[in-house]
């Protein structure tokens, strides 16, 4: 088992686990984690050792698509409180 370990805040990638606070996360939930934070796809890639972003789009496609299901339910509340 290969795992993340954390300095000063930010996680170190070493393999296929990450530490998230204080417990060990797989690489898959670390990667679901930071998209459900709005973390911007290049940085997950990076982050994840991913060369390519396509790469990361289509491993989280199922993660991409729930942020996306929760912006657009964010973004009607907003507009019919707005309208209120």
């Amino acid at each position: 088992m290969r795992v993340v370990t954390e300095h000063s805040g930010y996680c170190v990638k070493q393999g296929a686990f990450a530490v998230a606070g204080g417990r060990a996360v797989e690489e898959e939930g670390h990667g679901v984690i930071l998209i459900a934070a709005n973390t911007n796809l290049t940085t997950v890639a990076k982050r994840l050792g991913h060369a390519q972003t396509t790469t990361t789009a289509n491993i989280y496609a199922h993660a991409i698509r729930q942020a996306d299901e929760m912006a657009a339910e964010v973004l009607d509340i907003a507009l019919h409180v707005g309208a209120a």
